[in-house]
């Protein structure tokens, strides 16, 4: 009796600690905030595009139970501030689509006492599922994803990503 109640006191013990995140990770230079389970590997690199030159940020954590979390960052040249963010989030959900994904779900969400425009998207494309949302704040993209298995991306970890992720003051 006193094996099984500690069986359920330690079972217990670990769901409560799964569901919060034990690494809030600050990114300063990239201007956000987000608790997750564990530290990330972090990189950046350069891209050349018909835009100019532009820095990518991203910020990885592998759950290592089919699901990875994932924080990116890209800031645009000043001549992208004039182009609407709906002709934006277009051509990057029509990207993430690729040839063989299904857009389920999008809404329109915001960030920010400012209220910056953003996407709440969730895609599936063979056994994988992604939930991303994106924000475009100025000039500068993020893009908060969870990709894994269709529970993965519904569980404990992929809902405190996207419920801790804010930006930084």
């Amino acid at each position: 009796m006193r094996a099984t109640a500690l069986c359920l006191l330690f079972a217990t013990i670990a769901v409560a600690d799964e569901r919060k995140p034990n690494h809030l990770h600050a990114a300063p230079d990239e201007g956000f905030r987000v608790g997750l389970p564990g530290k990330p590997n972090s990189e950046s690199y350069n891209l050349t595009t018909l835009a100019g030159p532009l820095t990518v940020h991203t910020t990885k954590y592998d759950t290592g139970r089919d699901l990875r979390l994932t924080i990116t960052t890209t800031t645009y040249p000043p001549n992208y501030a004039k182009v609407p963010p709906e002709k934006l989030f277009a051509g990057m959900v029509k990207e993430m689509l690729g040839a063989d994904g299904t857009l389920e779900r999008e809404e329109k969400v915001t960030i920010g006492p400012d209220k910056h425009p953003g996407r709440d998207w969730r895609i599936a494309a063979g056994k994988t599922v992604i939930r991303v949302r994106v924000f475009l704040v100025g000039t500068r993209l993020y893009q908060v994803m969870a990709n894994g298995s269709k529970d993965a991306v519904s569980g404990p970890a992929a809902e405190d990503l996207f419920s801790t992720f804010e930006l930084a003051k």
